[in-house]
């Protein structure tokens, strides 16, 4: 990057970083720090006072892709990352710490652990006793129980302001694992196994699975609606795509795996039920048909708005792809915090007040095998209305579920006039079976 004023010295200082460590190109460590001085010019803020929504405040009121805004807020989070510890940017599956130690036990430590693991772990198990030791105020060979369990705890409270959670037991884990090898390394006692006992990891896995609020739902879907009709093509494809997603995933509770596998032609009767047949494969395999109910705003969104052969998302995505899409989405119109998983627990939880609690019947809507993973996704809203019009699932989830969740592989013609129904037959091996003619979406 050309050493000129309009630069600012942090960012060029970031810029050099990212280029001598060999972490990216010179190119790409250009474009990086652009993206920050754009930021800090249309905000008019310092470069170490970039807002955690800078991305949806630089974009706001522009037109723009999400793959872009994914690409800035990238960026911001690598510079905020080499202000914060002095990482540069993630490599090799972790990041790469580039810390001076001030501790020297600590320093120490990773040159002894550099012999034996990865330059990765090294830094990671480093990295975690010199922040336990830095928040107690200490040195790390000072270092007592009561540091440790309070360095845990806080870490839950932060977990549980931004996630709604507290800390995984492999999070917490990993702390304790780094904290004992140090003090073997220094031939001291071992002060995790009291701690181990006090904070109960098994418990912690079990934690519920936030669902996404109704209110940001319903904005985003809003902001969907809105970009679906834009004059602008690519902003066009993007509001369409992204409503039907939030939708698959809120209120038919698609996985995101799945959502990969609808398209216009995922949608079959049975009875005069819709329902979304699911192709999955394996290994090359193609596995027997699932087929899950499909709610009527789904059933309209996809007659409305996309063709007989068309799919909602790439055929060339992978389920990380289209999570972090969503993602940047959501950044874009500046909701922060969302997580493509969130969406099935907004399905399930809505499920389980629409069908007066009845947990069996989630059970068997959400297709799970075990009735423990279905409670981890119902957050009891007591302050929630009976009757939700904005969000209701529809009247024909109430009924009785099935026992089977798995229909025939031949589905049925509804029983309905037959002047706008065709009769469905049996596919042949090696075929797809003939589509039945998608009927209004009242009658869903």
């Amino acid at each position: 990057m050309p050493r000129t004023p309009t630069v600012h010295p942090a960012v060029l200082a970031w810029h050099d970083a990212l280029h001598e460590q060999g972490n990216c190109t010179e190119k790409s460590a250009t474009t990086m720090a652009g993206h920050i001085m754009a930021m800090v010019r249309r905000l008019d803020v310092e470069p170490t006072e970039l807002p955690t929504n800078a991305v949806h405040l630089h974009f706001r009121g522009r037109t723009v892709s999400a793959k872009t805004c994914k690409v800035y807020e990238d960026s911001r989070k690598a510079f905020a990352r080499w202000l914060d510890n002095g990482a540069s940017i993630f490599r090799d599956g972790g990041p790469k710490r580039i810390i001076e130690y001030a501790d020297e036990d600590v320093a120490a430590f990773h040159k002894r652990l550099c012999t034996s693991k990865s330059e990765t772990t090294a830094d990671r198990y480093a990295h975690q006793v010199a922040m336990i030791a830095r928040e107690a105020g200490k040195a790390a060979r000072d270092l007592t129980e009561d540091d440790l369990y309070d360095h845990i705890q806080d870490r839950d409270d932060k977990n549980m302001r931004s996630r709604g959670r507290a800390l995984r037991a492999n999070s917490v884990t990993a702390k304790l694992s780094a904290m004992r090898a140090f003090l073997r390394f220094m031939h001291l006692p071992d002060i995790t196994r009291d701690v181990r006992e006090e904070i109960n990891l098994a418990g912690r896995d079990e934690a519920h699975t936030p669902p996404i609020p109704k209110e940001t739902l319903k904005f985003l879907l809003d902001c969907a609606q809105l970009d679906a009709q834009d004059s602008a093509r690519e902003v066009a494809e993007t509001g369409k795509r992204a409503r039907t997603m939030l939708l698959l995933g809120s209120t038919s509770g698609l996985r995101i795996h799945e959502i990969l596998l609808i398209g216009r032609e995922s949608l079959v009767w049975r009875d005069g039920v819709a329902y979304l047949e699911l192709n999955k494969t394996k290994s090359g395999r193609r596995l027997p048909s699932v087929y899950q109910r499909a709610s009527a705003q789904v059933v309209a969104d996809l007659t409305e708005n996309y063709r007989r052969k068309e799919a909602v998302c790439p055929s060339d995505w992978t389920p990380r792809k289209a999570a972090e899409w969503l993602v940047a989405f959501a950044i874009k119109h500046g909701v922060t915090g969302l997580r493509s998983h969130m969406l099935r627990a907004r399905f399930g939880t809505s499920l389980y007040r629409e069908t007066g609690k009845d947990i069996i019947a989630v059970k068997i809507y959400m297709r799970h095998k075990d009735i423990g993973t279905t409670q981890r996704y119902v957050v009891i809203e007591e302050d929630d209305p009976a009757h939700d019009v904005a969000f209701s699932l529809g009247s024909d989830w109430t009924a009785t579920p099935p026992r089977e969740v798995t229909p025939p592989t031949s589905i049925p013609a509804p029983t309905r006039p037959q002047e706008s129904l065709t009769t469905a037959t049996a596919p042949r091996k090696g075929t797809r079976s003939q589509r039945v003619p998608i009927a209004p979406s009242g009658t869903a």
